[in-house]
């Protein structure tokens, strides 16, 4: 701009890099250039205070220079990561994909995610230097380069499209606001049936994994979930799964395998066009702390789930406006508001509107019988991954794990069938021959007893003789007696 007075010039620059910024300001200075950064400069047409002449000179119009002065849209261009650089320059050496077409095609999704343009990666692809661009020089050296610029052209589309739907992450804040998204997306949505309001449940337990790892590709296992949505049943978490990937807020990645988690990526199903603008009314986000589904008022034979979605959107509502919030008929409502403001947990005001009313959640699942249900699961589960821990050090793998788990059970089960509760040391060992496998297992004694009631003793050792131990008897046995050494040498044997 021209300042007002013969040869003086203010020039205003945006500079992102602030270490581009320091080179610039320095080389400035060296050349006796004032810069102001900070510093007070007269704004952009700002009266001279001698009522000089001040004019655009580059650009020459107000609205060109405010679109040279706005953020650009690659300011946030980060470099390739170490293994897309790797892959750029030495090509798949661990085998990771199947062809030549996946690495340019992974490639330009590493570019878009980056910020770099397409001329950027047909030159980088061009380049001989580097082996993950062989594809592209072929088709260039075969058919011309026109040929390989159409070919690039078409990837980097395809990973426009995939970041418009799924942008990558540059750090944990702008994943915790995509899950918010997700979250309001699911507020808004209908989940009918009666199966409806245990998918939400799980729902919110993908949730609240994806915010504790501050990302939406994670690991799960179906008793995880099981325990933070508080259901029972890992086949009804299974079926839920299912319920939530048709309606496109879960993909399934990986399955379980070896003793780990499945991996699962949550998004915003593909009919959310604008996920901050829902008609949802205000519908608290089920993360929300106060309103976990978990609880063990909310299990099944107390509350029940149905009751906790209907709780946790009262928010001054009638019966009818519920009705419609949650997706089920009104007598359904009015049954679970009769039920929760029988245990003080719903209120109704002058006229016909509902609100939540905060209560101890663990006093009314004493009074229902369900305290303490969460850590009884837990404990269970806990002994279950102690069976898969031993059942993969005798080699379990594939479809062999069924097989492997009844052979597991068979020794033990023989063992008691045996022996019997004997008063033998709880150390004492012995080895035992099934299904052409030897390994060693504790006494009868170590395994069918549970707790120190007489009675209790007494029928868990009946159901151990009749061959109906339980799983979690069978892994505490297993994991806290068997040498895990000697369960894999006897597999090699």
């Amino acid at each position: 701009m021209r300042s007002g007075r013969a040869f003086h010039r203010h020039l205003f620059v945006r500079v992102a890099d602030p270490q581009k910024r320091e080179r610039m300001i320095r080389w400035a200075r060296r050349r006796g250039i004032d810069v102001r950064n900070p510093g007070p400069i007269r704004p952009p047409f700002a009266p001279h205070r001698l009522g000089l002449r001040v004019t655009l000179l580059q650009p020459n119009t107000v609205e060109a220079a405010l679109e040279a002065l706005a953020p650009s849209p690659n300011r946030h261009r980060v470099s390739l990561s170490g293994r897309m650089f790797a892959l750029l320059r030495y090509g798949d050496r661990d085998g990771r994909y199947r062809s030549r077409s996946e690495v340019v095609q992974a490639l330009a999704q590493a570019a878009v995610n980056a910020g770099f343009p397409e001329s950027w990666l047909l030159r980088v692809l061009l380049d001989p230097k580097n082996l993950g661009g062989q594809k592209v020089a072929e088709i260039a050296a075969r058919n011309g380069e026109n040929a390989a610029r159409r070919y690039v052209t078409l990837s980097y589309r395809k990973a426009l499209q995939r970041a418009a739907h799924s942008p990558a992450f540059r750090n944990g804040s702008d994943a915790l606001t995509a899950i918010s998204e997700i979250a309001q997306a699911a507020d808004a949505r209908h989940f009918p049936g009666r199966g409806g309001a245990t998918a939400l449940a799980v729902l919110h337990a993908h949730i609240a994994i994806a915010r504790r790892v501050r990302g939406v590709r994670y690991g799960a296992s179906v008793r995880e979930l099981a325990e933070i949505a508080g259901l029972s049943s890992i086949a009804t978490v299974s079926a839920a799964n299912r319920r939530l990937e048709q309606a496109g807020f879960l993909v399934h990645l990986d399955k379980s395998w070896g003793g780990g988690s499945a991996r699962y990526l949550l998004k915003l199903p593909r009919s959310v066009t604008n996920p901050n603008n829902h008609t949802s009314g205000g519908v608290r986000s089920i993360v929300r702390v106060g309103y976990d589904p978990g609880e063990d008022a909310w299990r099944w034979r107390a509350l029940g789930k149905s009751a906790w979605r209907v709780w946790r959107v009262l928010d001054g509502r009638t019966v009818g406006e519920l009705s419609a919030l949650v997706g089920v008929g009104r007598s359904a409502i009015r049954k679970h508001l009769r039920s929760l403001g029988a245990w003080g947990l719903a209120a109704r005001d002058g006229g016909k509107r509902w609100h939540s009313v905060h209560c101890d959640l663990d006093a009314i699942a004493q009074k229902l019988g369900s305290a303490g249900a969460r850590k009884r699961q837990r404990e269970r589960h806990q002994q279950e991954r102690k069976l898969m821990t031993v059942m993969f050090a005798m080699g379990a793998r594939g479809s062999d794990r069924l097989a492997r788990r009844e052979r597991a059970l068979v020794l033990i089960r023989q063992d008691c069938k045996k022996g019997g509760p004997s008063s033998a040391p709880a150390t004492e060992t012995r080895t035992v021959e099934a299904n052409e496998l030897k390994t060693v297992v504790p006494e009868a004694a170590s395994v069918c007893p549970r707790s120190s009631s007489k009675s209790h003793q007494s029928r868990g050792a009946a159901s151990v003789a009749s061959g109906e131990s339980e799983p979690n008897h069978v892994a505490e046995a297993l994991y806290s007696r068997c040498s895990l050494a000697q369960l894999g040498d006897s597999e090699a044997t």
